[in-house]
């Protein structure tokens, strides 16, 4: 009998034994499993570091790259771009429109991941650059693409502006041209017959009108119109006499943006 209770007790604590041993190979697993994954982790937030390290040192040599601008006061809610975050979308180089001051392209805004518009100026002054996107900020309309900042840190400079159109192409009207009082017929292959449209473009210079290409003095004859429109409405007397100088037939004869303004006082 004593020997029996005396066995019992032997595989009692043999057993005892035996599951300490397996709780404590278990233990030493999970004890591994979790170092194991503390070091992974820990490795990978130390290369997040330093990535994020050195970002933030790009960054701040762009920060100290735009402080040494010569920014004026009045252009410091400009904001600027950083070039590296304008890039063409899927690799492709899209025109979307040129002109005398320089042609537009269609990007990909890598900070918003939004596709804008960047408009390469052939002017190499800052200061005119700025100046152009503080009045674009300032004619904040839903009707108006809104501007959003410069690109000033290498050759073209350039102005961002919202892209509005449809895919990869801007909403533009693609129409043929007439003169004052010209009419075109419109001939359509299907009912109902043929019409005739009369459409004025006044604006627009006749130089233009007759496939000459845009210029500096075309975009002063539009501005003219412009000029013309305010003067007449407000009885202004020296902007209806700049504007009729704009409106010159001879574009040779049309004044330049700076005498109009030393004209006007603006």
């Amino acid at each position: 009998m004593r020997n029996n209770r005396n066995k019992r007790k032997r595989i009692f604590r043999a057993e005892k034994r035996k599951a300490a041993d397996i709780l404590r190979q278990k233990e030493q697993a999970e004890y591994s499993h979790a170092k194991e994954l503390a070091r992974f982790s820990y490795g990978k937030w130390k290369d997040l570091g330093r990535q994020n390290k050195s970002r933030a040192l790009d960054h701040s040599e762009f920060v100290d790259r735009c402080a040494r601008l010569p920014l004026h006061n009045k252009y410091a809610n400009v904001n600027i771009i950083d070039p590296a975050e304008l890039c063409p979308p899927n690799g492709n180089e899209i025109l979307l429109g040129e002109g005398s001051y320089g042609h537009c392209l269609l990007r990909h805004y890598k900070r918003l991941n939004i596709k804008v518009v960047e408009k390469q100026s052939l002017l190499h002054d800052t200061k005119e650059i700025l100046k152009e996107a503080h009045i674009m900020q300032a004619l904040s309309h839903k009707n108006i693409p809104t501007i959003l900042g410069v690109q000033i840190q290498k050759s073209p400079m350039s102005l961002v502006i919202e892209f509005i159109g449809e895919h990869d192409t801007s909403i533009t009207l693609s129409k043929l041209l007439s003169c004052d009082n010209y009419q075109e017929a419109a001939c359509h292959s299907s009912f109902p017959p043929a019409k005739k449209y009369s459409i004025s473009y006044s604006h627009i210079a006749p130089e233009v009108l007759k496939c000459s290409p845009c210029s500096k003095a075309s975009d002063i004859f539009s501005l003219g119109k412009i000029l013309y429109k305010i003067g007449t409405r407000f009885e202004i007397p020296v902007l209806v006499s700049t504007a009729q100088k704009c409106l010159d037939a001879n574009p040779a004869r049309r004044p330049t943006n700076t005498g109009i303004m030393a004209t006007t006082g603006f």
